[in-house]
């Protein structure tokens, strides 16, 4: 049996997050109503595989934006009948990406490559750029703001 604190916690990530994600994936994928299928989606299987622990979820906002640029990429190799990786429309999106870090200030462009594309844990972000990891935390917020800024629709 589900929490109810959990259910509530996930419900309150999902209205805090959806639009900002749903802005995020329309930018990359230049379709709103896909970008709309593609965030909805994945917080179905993010309920699904996490629903019993979804209380203890942290750093929600980051692994969001992960996991939304990630489907985001799925969704527009399976479009276009599965190209593979560094294929034309691997390297679209990655230029789509490009730009919008190549916005940001360089150490925020940085800590974008490092955490969201790479996927590097936070500690390791941290250690790379000799930052705390406090630093890093917050300043991965601030890139994460001024991504949605950028790939505003």
């Amino acid at each position: 049996m589900v929490q109810s604190n959990c259910k509530n916690d996930y419900e309150s990530i999902f209205n805090r997050h959806y639009g900002d994600l749903v802005n995020f994936t329309a930018f990359l994928l230049n379709d709103r109503e896909a970008a709309e299928t593609v965030v909805v989606n994945l917080f179905v299987k993010i309920w699904h595989l996490y629903r019993d622990r979804f209380c203890t979820f942290e750093n929600a906002r980051t692994y969001l934006f992960r996991a939304t640029y990630q489907e985001g990429k799925n969704y527009l190799i399976q479009k276009h009948v599965g190209p593979q990786a560094g294929s034309e429309t691997d390297l679209g999106t990655s230029a789509v990406i490009n730009k919008g870090v190549n916005q940001l200030p360089p150490i925020l462009g940085k800590i974008a490559q490092l955490s969201i594309f790479e996927n590097l844990p936070l500690s390791q972000v941290a250690a790379s750029l000799q930052l705390s990891p406090l630093e890093v935390k917050n300043l991965m917020q601030k890139t994460e703001d001024l991504l949605v800024i950028a790939f505003h629709p």
